[in-house]
């Protein structure tokens, strides 16, 4: 199991500040847990050489960019946690689509789509890098909080962001569209 994080490895993501978080929290895990970066980008191999000097090498993997559904699916099977400290895009409803909950900082980078994000609902959003740690610690340690929360991301996945949902409203905003002209 790992946390998981989807997208470009670049600065405004501050994925340094998630690696941080996730050096300082696992001296409190009670099980096992990795973390898995999918993308590509300028901060790639600065990533990798801190996770050497840092000694979490063996716990970190770094996979390209990945489109296809079947891989990202199999990734998305065994994540605890998708994490985004500093950008909250389409990965949110991606994440919510495969039942996984989802970090991010409260003021992230964002072009709406945090919205969908509910506080303690179906993920965190966190104000500080040690509020970071202490919610990878609580999802890690608390198997019950776990399990509500990636229940949580799903039904409103499925009650909000679901395909046909969003299919129906661009149709439906056609339709009035068509009778306005």
């Amino acid at each position: 199991v790992y946390f998981l994080n989807v997208g470009s490895l670049t600065p405004r993501k501050k994925n340094e500040a998630l690696l941080l978080a996730f050096v300082e929290a696992r001296q409190r895990f009670t099980r096992q847990v990795g973390l898995v970066f999918v993308g590509d980008g300028s901060e790639r191999e600065n990533l990798h050489r801190l996770c050497i000097e840092l000694e979490v090498d063996e716990l970190v993997r770094f996979h390209p960019q990945l489109t296809s559904p079947d891989l990202l699916s199999a990734l998305y099977a065994n994540a605890i946690g998708s994490v985004s400290y500093g950008q909250a895009g389409l990965s949110v409803l991606q994440s919510f689509s495969y039942g996984v909950p989802y970090i991010t900082h409260r003021e992230a980078i964002s072009g709406g789509e945090i919205a969908n994000l509910i506080n303690g609902v179906n993920g965190y959003l966190v104000e500080s890098e040690a509020e970071l740690t202490l919610r990878l610690v609580e999802l890690v340690n608390d198997r019950t909080l776990e399990a509500r929360l990636s229940a949580d991301a799903y039904r409103y996945y499925q009650s909000y962001a679901g395909l046909e949902l969003m299919v129906e409203t661009f149709l439906d905003a056609c339709r009035r569209l068509d009778k306005i002209i």
